[in-house]
């Protein structure tokens, strides 16, 4: 199965609430520094990461290595929740909005949603999970507010579930897992994305 022929069927896991099929094509830009309002590509906000990785990351992803992609996703939840903590944008760089790259994170050992679950995507693809089972996600939480998190397709139990270390971090095995459909908080994303592709919601 190609990558595309997969985005498509990942389309049915979403019931079918996003219909674009020019998505390959899409260019998503987002404001990534509030202050000097510095725009980039979703997607390429990912690959220029992975393109110029860091061996300080790569030993980290290596670590996490388990028996599986269920195993390996959870295991670097679990170490970035561990070694990481939660520091806003505000207090940590005097900006409403900064997104820091994944070696940024792991120098700091702090940041916020983005930081977190942006450096959980960077260490799983760093660990050998292929990019079409992983997709960072934009999008409100039905508390209120915008949210970035980690979703992994789970092509063992056939699902997608959501991988978020800032927002009641989940360390059950995947199989156990409520599949994004069922997931009462997280309502529909704004934006889905990978270094591959973008997805806008209708």
């Amino acid at each position: 199965m190609t990558s595309v022929q997969f985005y498509d069927k990942l389309l049915n896991v979403f019931d079918c609430r996003f219909v674009r099929r020019d998505y390959l094509h899409s260019s998503i830009l987002w404001c990534i520094d509030s202050k000097y309002r510095k725009l980039t590509k979703l997607d390429r906000f990912l690959s220029d990461q992975l393109e110029n990785t860091d061996d300080s990351l790569i030993k980290v992803a290596v670590s996490c290595i388990g028996k599986d992609d269920d195993a390996t996703i959870l295991n670097i939840l679990q170490w970035v929740t561990k070694n990481i903590v939660y520091k806003s944008d505000v207090a940590q760089y005097n900006k409403d909005e900064y997104w820091a790259d994944a070696i940024q994170v792991l120098t700091k050992k702090a940041d916020d949603c983005d930081g977190m679950n942006g450096l959980i995507y960077i260490l799983a693809r760093l660990a050998g999970i292929v990019q079409y089972k992983l997709f960072c996600c934009i999008g409100e939480m039905r508390n209120g507010g915008g949210h970035f998190y980690v979703m992994y397709y789970s092509t063992k139990e056939l699902k997608l579930v959501t991988i978020d270390a800032t927002y009641y971090p989940d360390f059950s095995p995947v199989k156990q897992r409520l599949s994004i459909n069922e997931m009462w908080d997280y309502l529909t994303p704004w934006y889905i994305f990978n270094e591959e592709i973008c997805i806008k919601p209708i």
